[in-house]
């Protein structure tokens, strides 16, 4: 149980970071009283394969903190071969 909290309190270190390093990329996303406000885009990236539960883990993160923050917060992931010779 520990494991997984130092996981995800990492995921959140990192996913923060990234957003204020990178820039904080923003689009537009709709609120429910019609209006629209920027969103913050959280890119996430790892070197292990699509199916991997590593990358799985990361698309479950995705789709909880889209809906959650109702689409306010959107995340990126991406998986990143690495080639070794």
């Amino acid at each position: 149980m520990k494991r997984i909290i130092g996981m995800v309190l990492v995921l959140c270190f990192l996913f923060t970071g990234a957003s204020v390093f990178a820039g904080g990329s923003r689009e537009k996303a709709s609120t429910s009283a019609g209006g629209t406000v920027k969103a913050v885009v959280l890119k996430g990236a790892t070197n292990n394969p699509k199916s991997s539960g590593h990358y799985k883990g990361l698309e479950i993160f995705k789709k909880l903190v889209e809906e959650r923050t109702e689409w306010a917060v959107l995340v990126e992931v991406d998986s990143v071969a690495v080639l070794c010779d």
